[in-house]
């Protein structure tokens, strides 16, 4: 008789157990298909962040970034009145919470103005611009332009 309550009990334990194993399988297989469905869905997502990236890992002091832009000024030859760089928060939380923000102001020739704004956004693509304001400049051909942009600064 205690030989047989043994063997109940035995084969319970493998029972329950053998129930644990397929609960445990059917948690696995539903996990899986779940992080399938979400690599397929988060792809394109995945592969945009992947191009920007390297953009981003340009900038990764607000140095850097003051450096790069007064560059891209040199490069453009222009006629700089003014510029003030500073660290500013973003929102909190935030995957790019701080940027350096630039305060410019030009005075050069319409043309020459226009056409650097215009390459701004591909020399250096993850610049935004806050204000821009473009008012008569003292030379008849020439602009003044008030020019607000924040730089990410990217901290990975």
């Amino acid at each position: 008789m205690m030989a047989r309550k043994e063997r109940d009990k035995t084969a319970l334990t493998a029972n329950s157990l053998q129930a644990e194993e397929i609960a445990e399988r059917t948690a696995l297989t539903a996990s899986a298909t779940q992080l399938n469905t979400l690599q397929k869905s988060s792809e394109t997502l995945i592969t945009f962040l992947d191009q920007w990236e390297p953009l981003l890992e340009a900038v990764k002091t607000g140095d850097s970034a003051e450096v790069q832009f007064i560059s891209k000024i040199r490069d453009g030859n222009l006629v700089t009145l003014s510029q003030r760089f500073e660290t500013v928060q973003l929102k909190a939380g935030s995957a790019l919470p701080t940027a350096t923000r630039a305060q410019l102001t030009f005075e050069d020739n319409y043309a020459r103005l226009m056409n650097w704004l215009g390459g701004l956004e591909e020399n250096l693509p993850t610049v935004r611009v806050n204000s821009l304001k473009i008012t008569q400049g003292t030379r008849p051909q020439d602009v003044r332009m008030e020019l607000t942009v924040d730089q990410p600064i990217y901290r990975p």
